[in-house]
């Protein structure tokens, strides 16, 4: 047993500040030594608590802690670095990184990277539980939340919070559980983060639900909803701007295309194209605006060859064809 307020660890030559120009210094080391050990610190070490010292001179140092452990591969090794921990700017920054060689640094407050010839990249695993069963529906099986510190709030994991991230469990049996991701934000200053998103299990697939509307700078496209943009048309002749086939895996039986036709030199119009089919028939309609300017307008039509639909337009060149597609 030690007393005393302090204990000290004297690493390097007193008086002197030369940096270590090799490895980093073994200040606390587990060792286990058979009878046929090499070196006591390198081949019998289980693990070690290590510095490297990053600077010293006569105003004082500053370095890392480096905690090894060789793995059962490797164990007549003192071992690669494990876990090192530093700090760096005038605010002590954090730096904590798992899994970082002799000359790597982590860069942000907390990192972990994995080597390894797989596809497989870093993975964080969060693990919960109740004791002394697994769990129950509404548990939550993890959560990561973002938070602002300030004196002003009275409690970060609510006022202070700015999103959360959730996992919940929804069913529960002996063969494992399910459960739903959900993602909340805070919607207005000093509140808890409310749900908008969450991902579900549907019936054996998955399903999205959003709490509020959807904002998007992009196209949507799903297996029955998409957008086309043909531009620009090349000839008169008849040129194709979708196809799809009638009965696949999406079971398509008629389409909907809510387009606009534009060129700048000739005219513009918007409209609906609608087409139908059983078999090999195939039916279609087009309600429109009337045309601008161009007297020869372009014309949407369809045919069906065995299974496959194609649309195209005729009296096109230099047209642009936009359309919001819907496959029903």
């Amino acid at each position: 047993m030690i007393f005393g307020s302090k204990i000290g660890i004297a690493l390097g030559a007193i008086g002197s500040y030369p940096l270590p120009t090799t490895e980093s210094l073994q200040g606390i080391s587990f060792i286990y030594t058979p009878a046929t050990s090499s070196n006591t610190y390198t081949t019998s070490s289980v693990a070690s608590i290590e510095l490297n010292i990053l600077n010293a001179d006569q105003t004082g140092s500053s370095g890392e802690l480096i905690f090894r452990v060789p793995s059962p591969e490797n164990s007549t090794s003192k071992g690669e670095p494990i876990f090192r921990i530093s700090a760096t700017g005038s605010n002590n920054e954090p730096r904590v990184g798992i899994g970082f060689g002799e000359n790597e640094k982590p860069i942000r407050a907390f990192e972990i990277k994995t080597k390894s010839n797989t596809v497989e990249g870093s993975e964080i695993l969060i693990r919960s539980s109740r004791d002394p069963e697994g769990a129950v529906i509404g548990d939550l099986a993890g959560a990561i939340r973002f938070t602002i510190d300030s004196a002003s709030y009275g409690d970060i994991t609510t006022s202070g919070s700015v999103a959360l991230i959730d996992a919940i469990t929804t069913k529960v049996s002996k063969e494992g559980v399910q459960g739903d991701l959900s993602l909340g934000v805070a919607t207005a200053r000093g509140t808890a983060p409310t749900e908008v998103l969450r991902i579900r299990e549907n019936d054996g697939a998955s399903k999205v639900t959003i709490t509020g509307s959807l904002d998007t700078t992009d196209d949507i496209t799903t297996p029955t909803i998409s957008t086309i943009e043909i531009s620009p048309i090349s000839g008169d002749g008849a040129y194709d701007v979708d196809t799809f086939t009638f009965g696949s895996v999406n079971d398509y039986r008629g389409a909907i295309y809510d387009y606009n036709l534009y060129s700048n030199l000739s005219g513009s119009r918007t409209g609906q194209f609608m087409v139908s089919g059983h078999g090999t028939s195939l039916i279609y309609t087009d309600t429109s605006t009337k045309h601008l300017i161009d007297p020869v307008t372009p014309e949407i039509s369809a045919s069906i060859n065995g299974s496959t639909v194609t649309i195209w337009v005729i009296n096109g060149d230099q047209y642009t064809f936009k359309a919001f597609v819907k496959k029903l």
